[in-house]
């Protein structure tokens, strides 16, 4: 819908919703030549007179998967002051090497890639009315008008290519075509095949090593892993595929729970495509605080890029209070987040704050957005709003172990203990399999004394993740607890 304005009700749980016309129409990309008093759009926003990242940011604008602020987004607006892009952290989304899982659509893939990293833009590609490439794909023109000629873009030279690596594919086959090696299809909703933007080069060895996909079997589904690698391995000279092995390796650990803060910090030392160094950040700021972790994080502060901004506000330290006064609103909002989550005194005047609720109460009608109203509502020690807002939360997604949780902790806060208990028993039958789930019950029935019971869900928690340190050690100091206290 062009112009789709949402207009939800959180007090009565209804919505007045309305829109400018049926499906993309003209004005999407291009509004009207007056101001409009509903989304102040004007004429010298028209897109095509915006430089080519505000113009690339009216697709993503659609073709994103992101966590949305607002539905004021108009042409000419930069992406991130209306929405924070998804990037390849929570498993299950995207693979390690940045390749489509689930449906998440263009904007991160191609965002991670080295053509999206060097200022190419989906026009560059596409024709925007249309949406059929510029030149044809299937004899490679498209791919090849930059890459044969070494095309400079931003003062970045194209790789050159001339097709098919010898001894891989024929050049002549379904095989030598560019995307069929760098853009494979995968088929959502059953019907909509979509290739990946992530540009990767193919890489076996990762299948086999970690899981992660690669075009080869893709296509030859009648050969295995240990054929591609093999075929790969001597066609393609082993430094060229060695080179972001470390950052994938790095990844799917911490994807897994496994991370290593080492191995993510030299993975961010010699990255420098920003939404990747965004990537290695954010699985930074799930692992234990440590200086080296800080003084990474205080440098990205300062990056040129605001998906890096953004990740850096996610980790503790001296410059968070600096990006809640940053230019773009998806870094103060990281900030703002980051503030309640350390320091729930941050002012009630804070603007960041603000804007932190604003987006809350227009995510009202999704999980996320109850949380974050939760979250507000306990800084301000107001209990009452924010169990109701709990509770809100779980009804809307009865299946996710996290509002349980959360919920639990505060109860746990106020010397709730049993209410507390009946709050995970009901997470971990819902979701038996989740590690974190487990320890935080145990964590309940260690507190209300039922430590036999706490040390059979410490237990359940360490089959699921075996790597899960905090349980291990609760394991560990409850077991000897239990000897002393015999």
């Amino acid at each position: 819908m062009t112009g789709y304005r949402k207009h939800y009700n959180r007090s009565t749980d209804t919505y007045s919703s309305t829109y400018k016309q049926m499906g993309v129409t003209c004005i999407a990309c291009h509004p009207a030549a007056a101001p409009d008093p509903i989304d102040g759009c004007t004429a010298r926003r028209d897109t095509r007179t915006l430089p080519p990242r505000l113009a690339s940011a009216v697709c993503a604008s659609c073709h994103a998967r992101a966590e949305t602020f607002d539905d004021s987004f108009c042409p000419g607006d930069l992406f991130e002051d209306h929405y924070q892009l998804e990037l390849p952290v929570a498993p299950g989304v995207f693979y390690a090497n940045g390749m489509q899982r689930d449906e998440v659509f263009c904007e991160t893939g191609f965002r991670l890639s080295r053509m999206g990293a060097a200022g190419v833009t989906c026009m560059d590609c596409h024709d925007p009315h249309t949406g059929e490439t510029l030149l044809p794909w299937e004899d490679n023109s498209l791919c090849l008008r930059c890459h044969a000629i070494q095309k400079v873009i931003n003062g970045k030279k194209a790789p050159y290519s001339a097709g098919a690596p010898e001894g891989t594919c024929d050049r002549q086959s379904i095989g030598g075509r560019c995307v069929e090696c760098h853009m494979p299809e995968s088929t959502y909703m059953a019907r909509d095949p979509r290739r990946d933007h992530s540009l990767n080069i193919p890489d076996p060895q990762l299948s086999l090593e970690i899981g992660t996909p690669n075009a080869c079997t893709m296509c030859h589904r009648d050969k295995n892993d240990e054929w591609a690698a093999h075929v790969l391995a001597r066609a393609i000279p082993h430094q060229l595929m060695e080179q972001r092995r470390p950052r994938t390796r790095a990844v799917h650990a911490a994807m897994m729970g496994q991370g290593k803060s080492a191995d993510l910090l030299r993975a961010l030392q010699h990255e420098d495509i920003p939404a990747w160094r965004a990537t290695l950040l954010e699985h930074m700021s799930r692992c234990p605080l440590t200086p080296a972790i800080q003084e990474a994080a205080q440098r990205a502060a300062t990056d040129a890029d605001a998906l890096v901004r953004a990740a850096a506000a996610g980790i503790p330290g001296p410059h968070v209070v600096d990006l809640l006064h940053d230019p773009v609103r998806s870094v103060r909002h990281a900030a703002a987040w980051r503030m309640l989550q350390s320091a729930p005194q941050l002012s009630s005047e804070s603007a960041s704050l603000d804007e932190l609720r604003n987006a809350a109460e227009f995510r009202a009608d999704q999980p996320g957005g109850t949380m974050l109203l939760a979250t507000l509502a306990q800084a301000a020690g107001n209990t009452h709003e924010a169990e109701i807002q709990y509770r809100r939360a779980i009804e809307l997604d009865p299946s996710s172990p996290v509002p349980y949780m959360d919920y639990a902790l505060l109860l746990a806060r106020q010397n709730r203990m049993t209410d507390a208990l009946k709050q995970m028993l009901t997470c971990t039958k819902t979701a038996p399999q989740n590690a974190e789930a487990q320890y935080r019950l145990a964590l309940v029935l260690s507190e209300l004394g039922l430590y036999p019971a706490a040390l059979t869900s410490l237990e359940r928690a360490l089959q699921a993740d075996p790597h899960h340190e905090a349980a291990q050690a609760a394991k560990e100091s409850l077991l000897q607890f239990m000897t002393n206290s015999h």
